[in-house]
């Protein structure tokens, strides 16, 4: 351990920088860290609190009682005091030990209070040990999150990030995570209290899986999308997914359905002209031509350039086609 620091009664203000007189909320004593305070017309500062999520921005420089006006300041720096003994003898208390390391860091604690350990809510640190004796109270300097992982930054209330956030390591939002850029994770995202994406934005995976443990994805509009863009060339056996298939073909290509599941629908738009597109019914299943009114193994469409075909599994063994454009064709096998 770096430092074991003591937050002593008795503070002495050697110097202050940015005074400003307010009226305290809370009871406070010399060197404690003050928060806003926005629920009455009678006070504007009240004691920070790390437990409480209240994140400090001023140092008190005087003492005084719940209701009172003092001065406060944006920066401090503060003295342990002392102690007298019988015949007037002064003694030197300090904030760490002889083998103690002088710059360590100071977080926020609670009900006002510094400390050497970083603060399970707000992480914020709030000064450093300048010497044994005197400490160095700086709260209101943004701090940059460090590298690896910050945790409960906003424990309550909305994380708002208009431009990029790139996250390496664990990070857990208690409240609302509102981003307006672009979001890089490059670690697992988990969403325990559930996701919500705006209107008309994407949710986009460049690389790996969208993974779901437990529960569901439920669509109240729209589908699931699977695109293939960079072309289908021979055979494709499809999984038994709800969704849409976007076929550029670089040969004549076929795509067979998974074992029919009443429910299951596929929709297949052909965008290449030139080439053959056959969707094949799996082993056992069939598929109602939407043309004659047929049962076969297959569609095929030759025609291409933007012709579409929707297949929904009516049961255990029938395809059914719902939607159709272009001139799709039934054979057997």
């Amino acid at each position: 351990m770096a430092i074991t620091f003591t937050d002593r009664d008795n503070k002495i203000v050697l110097k202050s920088w940015g005074r400003f007189k307010a009226v305290m909320k809370d009871a406070v004593e010399v060197g404690d860290l003050l928060a806003p305070y926005s629920g009455a017309a009678t006070s504007t500062l009240r004691l920070a609190d790390d437990a409480g999520g209240l994140k400090a921005l001023a140092v008190a420089c005087e003492d005084g009682a719940a209701g009172d006006e003092i001065t406060c300041a944006l920066a401090a720096e503060l003295q342990a005091p002392y102690t007298l003994a019988t015949g007037g003898v002064a003694t030197q208390l300090y904030f760490i030990g002889s083998t103690d390391y002088i710059g360590s860091p100071l977080y926020l604690d609670d009900s006002g209070k510094c400390d050497e350990t970083t603060g399970a809510s707000t992480k914020q640190q709030v000064g450093w040990v300048s010497a044994r004796d005197k400490i160095f109270l700086v709260p209101g300097v943004v701090q940059a999150a460090t590298a690896g992982s910050f945790t409960t930054l906003c424990a309550s209330g909305a994380a708002a990030f208009a431009t990029t956030l790139e996250v390496t390591g664990n990070t857990t939002i208690g409240g609302t995570l509102e981003v307006t850029g672009i979001p890089t994770f490059t670690g697992a995202v988990a969403f325990n209290g559930g996701a919500t994406v705006a209107s008309a934005k994407n949710l986009t995976l460049t690389k790996g899986n969208l993974v779901m443990t437990e529960g569901n994805i439920v669509f109240t509009k729209g589908q699931v999308i699977e695109p293939i863009n960079d072309g289908i060339d021979g055979a494709k056996t499809l999984d038994s997914s709800y969704g849409t298939l976007v076929c550029e073909l670089t040969n004549d290509s076929t795509m067979t359905l998974p074992t029919a599941v009443a429910g299951l629908r596929y929709t297949f738009v052909h965008k290449s002209g030139d080439k053959v597109l056959t969707v094949l019914a799996g082993t056992s299943d069939k598929i109602i031509d939407p043309g004659d009114g047929g049962v076969h193994d297959k569609l095929y469409d030759d025609q291409g350039l933007d012709c579409h075909l929707t297949l929904v599994a009516a049961d255990a063994t029938n395809w059914v086609c719902t939607s159709v454009n272009g001139d799709w064709t039934g054979a057997d096998s």
